[in-house]
């Protein structure tokens, strides 16, 4: 299923077939307040919720056998949560096959919306709420699809054999981000809603994956392998000003956004097990967030909930540092 490694423990629960439903309200998800966070773990399988702060650490869905991950808040207040599970999985190459659910925020109304016996992963939210946009290999190859918030309407908007995954919609709704080898070397590629206009965006010969767009759309943040292991780098949507944000000998991997934009959410292994970590965008003040308890944390990168949708700006320079800080270690 791909030639990176991944942080994300990779799959998830769910029960039943039923309509999901989801806030469609304006065009675009503005920078805003940021809200709880949330995380997959190595030891269950399920999904966790916490604060900021690596407090309140709270079980939402329960492994139960299965393993989830690769979630996303919705837009406009994160009333529901997108993942991936295996719980209806088959045994296949890679481990159980997998599909996208959907639960409420508070972890009822677990709904399956795709029903396939290959891997489905990776969903990302439209800004409006109204669409999924995921990986699936339901033909063979990664290639990326797009869906109605109820599941309805798979289509599919890539067609390449070059592994064509991690797809992240942009705030204003314009364009999708996505990972692709087509060129014999994983780059970042843009193209539109409806899979036109697919151009490149990176250029390096190495691994370059999970790309995030901050919340005004301005800069990328993403995973390389670029000195050869994973570190975060930054990148201007227009493909210019390429920075590097995280510098150690440990992986640092799946970069996601705060909200108001002012911090980036990430996974590492420098502490020994796979921990969850925030810095500021310019990679400074790099602080352990939720501690590695009995095993690996998977999708350390805290997925941020958005409680408000207040206009910010942000700005970023290069920076180093393995970081400090002591929080509660995550035991469950």
């Amino acid at each position: 299923m791909g030639s990176v490694k991944r942080l994300v423990g990779g799959l998830v629960i769910a029960s039943g077939i039923f309509a999901a439903t989801v806030s469609t309200a304006g065009s675009a998800q503005f920078p805003g307040a940021n809200g709880k966070f949330l995380f997959d773990s190595g030891l269950d399988g399920g999904l966790w919720t916490a604060n900021l702060d690596g407090t309140g650490i709270v079980s939402l869905v329960p492994g139960n056998n299965s393993q989830n991950g690769d979630a996303a808040w919705s837009p406009f207040g994160g009333e529901k949560i997108v993942f991936k599970s295996d719980r209806f999985g088959v045994p296949a190459t890679y481990g159980p096959t997998t599909d996208i659910f959907v639960v409420n925020a508070d972890g009822s109304g677990l709904t399956r919306l795709t029903t396939t016996t290959s891997y489905q992963t990776q969903p990302s939210w439209s800004p409006d709420g109204s669409k999924i946009v995921f990986t699936s290999y339901r033909d063979g190859d990664a290639n990326i699809y797009v869906m109605n918030a109820d599941g309805s309407g798979q289509t599919q908007l890539t067609t390449s054999t070059a592994h064509d995954e991690w797809p992240s919609w942009s705030p204003n709704g314009a364009k999708i981000v996505f990972r692709s080898l087509r060129n014999g070397q994983d780059d970042l590629y843009l193209m539109d809603p409806d899979g036109q206009n697919q151009t490149r965006l990176t250029t390096d010969p190495s691994t370059e994956f999970q790309p995030t767009w901050s919340p005004d759309g301005l800069k990328i943040a993403f995973c390389s392998q670029r000195d050869g292991n994973e570190e975060i780098y930054m990148i201007n949507a227009d493909g210019t000003n390429e920075t590097r944000i995280t510098n150690n000998s440990f992986s640092d991997q799946t970069p996601e956004w705060s909200p108001d934009g002012t911090l980036l959410a990430f996974g590492s292994g420098r502490s020994g097990k796979w921990s969850i970590w925030t810095m500021n965008v310019d990679g400074t003040n790099q602080t352990l967030r939720v501690a590695q308890g009995t095993s690996n944390i998977g999708g350390a990168s805290g997925y941020w909930q958005s409680i408000s949708s207040a206009p910010t700006t942000t700005t970023n320079s290069p920076s180093t540092g393995a970081g400090t800080a002591v929080v509660p270690a995550f035991t469950g």
